[in-house]
């Protein structure tokens, strides 16, 4: 009888013990999903140290991800098509959202959005670090064409009177080969997938070639329809957005 009692109050104790728990572990639930909706996680919860890591970073990626979207705006303005027009106004929404959710207190679901906003602004830089240099070295291969031609013209006519180009020669040949070293440092930059600075260097290898041409002109009307031609280039050079008459044109 005495056993049968002992057994009774032993499972009278897991009982109350197994409620015990429930009890704990739902309390333990609901402090996490607090915590998980300040965070903006609602399924994995995030320690105080996620946080605080998470915020720096969403911190550091707001200002990162809206300078490249005010660089890459100048540019598909100048240079976008149907492919990355609208992956740029996909950017920036995104941008947007991310920072918002970021104001919020959010900061480890901002810190996805925001690194996945980077990875989109990476992505679309590639296509544009892949048009720039193409046209850096289509442009730069032309100026070194012309160079040789000139240089072969001032050497086989004899005289004096034309050796007069010898310092424009010696001039186009240094702006040349800076331009030269300027588009092999954007293809190392994109070797190294740095596509924005890659641009930048493409950028001034352009802008070089596009001043050799000119110096190369045989006239002033020469000049003129090679500035016209070469009107967005040179706008984007210099980081601003070509008038619509020179798009077009």
């Amino acid at each position: 009888m005495k056993v049968k009692f002992n057994k009774i109050i032993m499972s009278m104790l897991m009982v109350v013990l197994a409620m015990g728990l429930t009890t704990i572990q739902n309390a333990q639930t609901k402090k996490s999903k607090e915590k998980s909706e300040q965070t903006g996680e609602q399924d994995i919860p995030a320690s105080y140290l996620d946080v605080f890591h998470a915020k720096e970073k969403a911190f550091s990626l707001r200002v990162s991800n809206r300078k490249d979207i005010y660089r890459l705006k100048i540019i598909v303005a100048n240079f976008g098509d149907s492919e990355t027009k609208p992956k740029f106004d996909k950017i920036l929404k995104d941008y947007k959202e991310g920072v918002k959710v970021l104001y919020k207190n959010k900061f480890v679901q901002a810190s996805k959005l925001l690194e996945e906003n980077r990875k989109n602004i990476r992505e679309l830089y590639a296509i544009f670090s892949r048009q720039y240099h193409n046209k850096a070295a289509e442009l730069l291969n032309e100026c070194a064409d012309l160079l040789v031609e000139t240089e072969l013209s001032e050497s086989i006519e004899p005289g004096s009177a034309n050796r007069s180009k010898d310092k424009l020669i010696r001039k186009i040949r240094n702006r040349l080969s800076v331009a030269y070293a300027q588009l092999n440092l954007g293809s190392e930059f994109e070797n190294l997938k740095n596509y924005p600075e890659a641009v930048a260097h493409f950028r001034v290898a352009k802008y070089h070639g596009i001043q050799i041409l000119k110096e190369l002109a045989e006239t002033e009307e020469d000049k003129r329809k090679i500035e016209k031609k070469y009107a967005v280039d040179l706008a984007d050079a210099e980081n601003m957005v070509a008038k619509k008459s020179s798009k077009s044109s």
